[in-house]
C-alpha cells in the first residue's frame, strides 16, 4: 500500500512539473554524476549517498516531511 501511495504521489508531482514548465522556464537540474561499481555493497551506496547529500548541500539523515 505504500508503495502504491508513493506511485500515486510521483504521478501528481510529475503532472504539476509539467504543467508548471509550460508556463514557466525553470533552470536544468544540477545534480551530481556519481558512479556505483556494477554491484555496489552497502557500503559503496553510502558513499555515494553520502557524496550527493554533499555534493547538493543536503544534511546527512533523513529528510524531514
Amino acid at each position: 500500500m505504500q508503495r502504491d501511495q508513493a506511485v500515486a504521489f510521483g504521478k501528481i508531482v510529475w503532472r504539476l512539473v509539467t504543467t508548471v514548465e509550460h508556463y514557466v522556464e525553470l533552470p536544468p537540474a544540477a545534480l551530481p554524476r556519481l558512479a556505483l561499481p556494477v554491484e555496489p555493497s552497502r557500503a559503496d551506496i553510502a558513499a555515494v549517498a553520502r557524496d550527493a547529500r554533499d555534493a547538493m548541500g543536503v544534511p546527512s539523515g533523513p529528510i524531514p516531511m
